[in-house]
């Protein structure tokens, strides 16, 4: 809900942060873009921002992926192991969903490495290496368990998102990237 009357092109960056994130805490989408478009404009000299918003975009998108992988690695340990987890379900069920969790992190990530002929490490030292807890997951996946395609699709299509010059994205796909409903 924007609010008529507020002098928008003059809150501090602090205030203008405050209010974007009382007005996605609300999913006020409208008042989002008011706040985008209000926020003053200046000059810069420093990298071409093809290359920093591009690089900015990877880096917070490979944290996100890498985040979502530790995590599955984390139930893959927990269920493979036999720790007894809660719901009703049986610990091999939940080990080999963990497993085809991680396993099609796993080929979304390998799918867009091959697209973009990165290495793991290449991809990966943005956010200070590939945390050892996934080499260590290797061995503990369930034997059945197949790559899940949602994931496999969904993070190959994060990355590949992330990758994109900035510049070659319309300027209304930006706005809905990045002030539209996640």
């Amino acid at each position: 809900m924007t609010m008529p009357g507020l002098p928008y092109e003059r809150f501090t960056s602090e205030e203008r942060i405050r209010l974007t994130l009382m007005a996605a805490t609300r999913e006020d989408w409208t008042e989002l873009k008011v706040l985008a478009a209000t926020c003053p404009s200046q000059s810069r000299v420093g990298p071409h921002m093809s290359y920093s918003l591009r690089f900015l975009r990877l880096t917070m998108m490979v944290q996100a992926v890498l985040s979502r992988w530790v995590e599955a690695s984390a139930w893959c340990l927990a269920t493979g192991s036999g720790v007894a987890v809660g719901g009703g379900r049986s610990t091999d069920a939940l080990w080999k969903q963990a497993s085809a969790s991680w396993r099609g992190i796993e080929e979304g990530i390998k799918k867009f490495c091959g697209e973009t002929n990165l290495t793991y490490e290449q991809l990966f030292v943005v956010v200070g290496g590939q945390p050892a807890v996934i080499e260590l997951t290797t061995s503990a996946l369930h034997p059945k368990a197949r790559p899940n395609a949602h994931w496999a699709r969904n993070v190959h299509q994060w990355l590949s998102d992330a990758w994109r010059d900035p510049a070659e994205i319309p300027q209304e796909e930006m706005q809905n990237n990045f002030l539209g409903p996640w």
